[in-house]
């Protein structure tokens, strides 16, 4: 496998990080690229990631706020460059 990548899964809900998760490594698989992968179950928890990722699946509402599009302003004004 020639080329390596992170993806980064924020969501509140398991059943939906295992979800994407299962797609991610399916296509893994299916076009030899080697995916790993990073999951937080909250906003605050992603904000406080050290570890660099490539992509990231940002949820849009967490619990009963739609604050998704606020962390994606938030991390690309303190200079993340990954795709959301």
């Amino acid at each position: 496998m020639g080329k390596n990548f992170t993806i980064c899964i924020c969501d509140d809900e398991p059943d939906i990080r295992n979800e994407l998760k299962n797609y991610i490594i399916q296509y893994s698989f299916t076009h030899e690229v080697d995916i790993s992968t990073i999951e937080a179950e909250s906003a605050n928890e992603l904000l406080q990631l050290t570890r660099h990722y490539d992509i990231l699946f940002l949820d849009i509402r967490f619990g009963s706020k739609n604050i998704g599009i606020d962390i994606a302003e938030k991390l690309r004004n303190e200079g993340n460059t990954s795709i959301i």
